[in-house]
């Protein structure tokens, strides 16, 4: 699992679009990077999706980072 993640963090950091996608506005519940369909599903191997508002603090939101297959 450790080199997955390692994988997906290059990818991502090699990437401004994926970067891009860090720091844009999305919806609870929605998948921040990268876009979901197979192709990137097989690539990324693991995927970052936008959890629920932090209480007490406006606009800031749980992010979960979540391995899509061993």
């Amino acid at each position: 699992m450790s080199g997955a993640l390692k994988k997906f963090g290059d990818r991502i950091i090699n990437d401004p679009k994926q970067v891009a996608k860090l720091f844009k506005e999305a919806t609870p519940g929605s998948r921040l990077l990268p876009s979901r369909n197979p192709k990137n599903g097989a690539e990324y191997q693991c995927r970052i999706d936008v959890g629920e508002e932090i209480k007490d603090k406006p606009d800031y939101y749980n992010v979960y980072l979540q391995v899509n297959s061993q």
